[in-house]
């Protein structure tokens, strides 16, 4: 009865001691949506969808000469805040410093394409 035990615990210890840990990094983008018009978090959440897109990770991946644009996708996440005009900007590596990069590089970019993108909404509303 304790063999089965112990080799269930010994091969939980080996496998587990066998993984790269993984570290997880965020940064955050502040959107001003102040001169605009629309329902705010529904921008936010359209913000959030097209900032997670091939060519952002391209952008991000020139930053980063050791990552592609599809890993840079595969490792960050954007998701935008309930109650604030914030977008979170999450990466994850199995390097603590790269996780720290990729979230920095990667959030650079969503704040130049969020600031581009209000700007054209806040020119295209007062021409309308």
């Amino acid at each position: 009865m304790i063999v089965p035990i112990l080799v269930a615990g010994l091969s939980a210890f080996f496998l587990s001691s066998r993984q790269e840990p993984e570290y997880r990094a965020s940064a955050v983008v502040f959107v001003d949506t102040t001169n605009l018009t629309s329902d705010s978090q529904r921008l936010m959440n359209t913000l959030a969808g097209l900032s997670h897109s091939p060519e952002l990770a391209r952008q991000a991946a020139a930053e980063l000469p050791e990552m592609t644009p599809g890993a840079v996708l595969d490792q960050t996440a954007v998701a935008a805040s309930a109650d604030a005009d914030l977008l979170s900007v999450t990466a994850t590596d199995s390097r603590e410093a790269m996780a720290v990069r990729l979230a920095n590089a990667f959030a650079s970019q969503v704040t130049k394409f969020t600031a581009e993108f209000v700007r054209r909404k806040t020119a295209a509303n007062r021409s309308s």
